[in-house]
Formats: structure tokens, sequence, C-alpha cells
């Protein structure tokens, strides 16, 4: 498990993320810069197993060219899967959906990580 744990089923601060492309405009021959800052919780399901689903939600800000100051707040939540290999090493895959009210736009991430524990990692 991720981040911040104050129950061993929940992280109020497991993922502070932060994505970036360079996309091609198909209105021009100029291409767009697009960034997505965030910041997640995780509520794991089976705790005590190896092998732990568990639901995500949390904020973050799309921004769309910088310099065009085009940015905006979005919610976003998901599902995900946790598998433990051993104390220190884990690995992680989730499907979240992106949503912004104000411009009406959706993205979807699907995102994997390898996660190393230091020290004497999860216990």
């Amino acid at each position: 498990m991720n981040g911040i744990l104050f129950y061993c089923n929940f992280a109020p601060i497991s993922l502070i993320n932060y994505s970036r492309a360079t996309l091609d405009n198909t209105n021009n021959s100029n291409s767009i810069i697009y960034e997505n800052y965030g910041i997640s919780s995780q509520y794991y399901f089976n705790s005590s197993a190896d092998l732990r689903p568990f639901i995500t939600a949390g904020l973050s800000e799309m921004i769309i060219d910088e310099d065009n100051d085009a940015d905006d707040f979005q919610l976003n939540a998901g599902l995900g899967i946790y598998y433990k290999i051993n104390q220190n090493w884990a690995l992680q895959t989730d499907w979240t959906h992106h949503y912004s009210r104000s411009k009406k736009t959706q993205d979807i991430l699907l995102s994997s990580a390898i996660i190393y524990r230091f020290g004497k990692g999860e216990r």
C-alpha cells in the first residue's frame, strides 16, 4: 500500500502524481503540452492478503498549453489492484476516470507502478 496509512486498509494520501505529454494539434501543425497534477486516496479491500483490490478517489488539475492559461480542476475516481510480492516489493495497476464539471472534459488514465519500500518494508 502506498502513501500515508492511518489504518491497514485506508491511505488518505496514497498518491501524488504528475503526468505530461506533448500532443499533436489536429487543427494545425502546432503541438500542445498537456499536464495533470493530482492527489488521491485509496481504500483497500482484503488488506491482509497479498492481492488487494482497491478504490481510489481524488482531485487534480489539468493544464493544456501552459502559455494559454487553459487549466481546469478535476475530480477523479477509479479501481485498482495491488499485489504484494514480498515485504519490500509490490506491483500496482489502476484505472481512473477524471471529470471536469466546468469544462465538461473527461480523461481516462490507466497506470501501473513498481513499488519499493525502504527499510523493513511493509509489516
